[in-house]
């Protein structure tokens, strides 16, 4: 039996407005592969509406190797409101959805109060830095950037769950742009390791854009493209590093980029890394840094492959959650529908009604499983049907996936065909 998941996200809190569609599709006698909510930044939710909080000491255990952590009670209460922030630049007065935060780490700690405005985070960070926010029209911080930029700015170590959209790349960043300026050593000392591409250029470019006016440089580093311009960069002093595991640890092992005074390590999308099979290559980035750095690791899910990796190389971790704490939550942003299909005709009509029923703005991703089914379901819908689609998988150069991305986004191509 053939089939397609597909996934609706509805309302104004997304990189772009109306309704966005995913669908997974699957081959003749396969299985179904629904939409990654993730993918390519297009599932953002935006932040607003209320607040929930509070401290304390609880005595159940939480994590591995019977490390004992403090679960706090958290207040239902409303609190100060929040604004979206996202590399989309979504408008954050259209977005209302309420925020539940859970913050606690190791018992018998303090954890350090959140930054729930610009003028506080003023006593943190420079007002160069804090002009930057501004100029980007940004009020307040998110949730996960009050509580990160609190606990990253006293040097702690983090764990941030939280989804695509949270504010999360400012959230890392701002507290390593402080650990650089405080640095007294040769660069590399920020280094964010992320599992695409397209994700490290947008880290990169976020860190570029706020970090430009305090004087501090940055390299991205990926495979796909050219060894010499990115070596370059490493070579001309960047102080901070974003890049794809396996290029780095290209630069690694042959000496390009060196390691020794990296102390704040960035993983973002740890559980997608982990998916990829990055692991050994994660493991040999973080052996070439000095064992005293700080360490925050990012993830939408909290799967115990997860939880080894930061309970062997996170030290007494705070841990920062937006949403829900059960391990494995639905999307609230999203609507799945899932749909039975004798074969591969009644699944390409099934499409097409979905396509049809697409308005002036919105877009519409399709996952395939493998980069050849990409292809050819690509060219099937623009030569038999005229669809205007683009593709996306790891063969194409990074021009192609670079063009395909702006071409999904600024609406000339409403429908993208993608391996996840």
């Amino acid at each position: 039996m053939s089939g397609y998941g597909q996934q609706s996200q509805h309302g104004k809190g997304g990189c772009s407005k109306g309704m966005q569609q995913q669908m997974g599709y699957g081959g003749m006698g396969g299985a179904d592969r629904n939409g990654n909510g993730n993918g390519f930044g297009m599932n953002q939710g935006g932040y607003g509406g209320g607040y929930a909080g509070g401290y304390g000491n609880g005595d159940g255990g939480y994590g591995g190797d019977g490390e004992e952590w403090s679960r706090p009670e958290y207040s239902q209460g409303a609190g100060p409101e929040y604004q979206a922030e996202s590399l989309f630049h979504v408008d954050p007065e259209e977005d209302s959805a309420e925020v539940e935060v859970h913050v606690f780490g190791p018992a018998g700690e303090q954890v350090p109060p959140a930054v729930t405005s610009f003028e506080a985070a003023g006593q943190i960070f420079s007002p160069e830095m804090i002009q930057q926010l501004r100029l980007a029209g940004f009020a307040k911080p998110t949730p996960i950037q009050a509580h990160t930029w609190a606990i990253g700015a006293a040097g702690r170590d983090v764990i941030g769950i939280a989804k695509t959209g949270s504010g999360k790349t400012l959230a890392f960043l701002m507290p390593g742009f402080l650990k650089i300026l405080q640095a007294r050593g040769r660069p590399p000392i920020m280094c964010v390791l992320a599992p695409t591409r397209e994700l490290a250029c947008q880290i990169e470019q976020e860190a570029d854009k706020f970090g430009r006016s305090s004087g501090i440089r940055t390299a991205c580093c990926y495979g796909g493209a050219p060894r010499g311009a990115q070596s370059g960069a490493l070579r001309r002093g960047a102080q901070v590093v974003v890049a794809c595991p396996g290029r780095l640890n290209d630069f690694i092992q042959s000496r390009v980029a060196n390691m020794q005074n990296v102390t704040y390590l960035v993983l973002d999308e740890a559980d997608r890394m982990l998916d990829m099979g990055f692991e050994p290559q994660i493991r040999s980035i973080i052996g070439a840094t000095p064992p005293e750095r700080q360490t925050l690791l990012f993830t939408a899910t909290w799967p115990k492959e997860v939880r080894s990796l930061a309970s062997e190389f996170l030290t007494r971790p705070i841990h920062v959650q937006t949403g829900s704490v059960d391990v494995l939550t639905v999307n609230k942003d999203i609507t799945q529908h899932v749909m039975f299909v004798r074969d591969e005709a009644e699944k390409n009509q099934q499409m097409l009604s979905i396509f049809q029923t697409l308005s002036q703005g919105d877009r519409c991703l399709i996952f395939c499983e493998m980069k050849r089914s990409c292809e050819d379901l690509a060219t099937s819908l623009m030569q038999t049907y005229g669809v205007p689609v683009v593709r996306i998988h790891g063969d194409m150069a990074q021009y192609e996936r670079t063009g395909a991305l702006e071409a999904f986004k600024n609406g000339r191509s409403p429908i993208m065909v993608a391996t996840d």
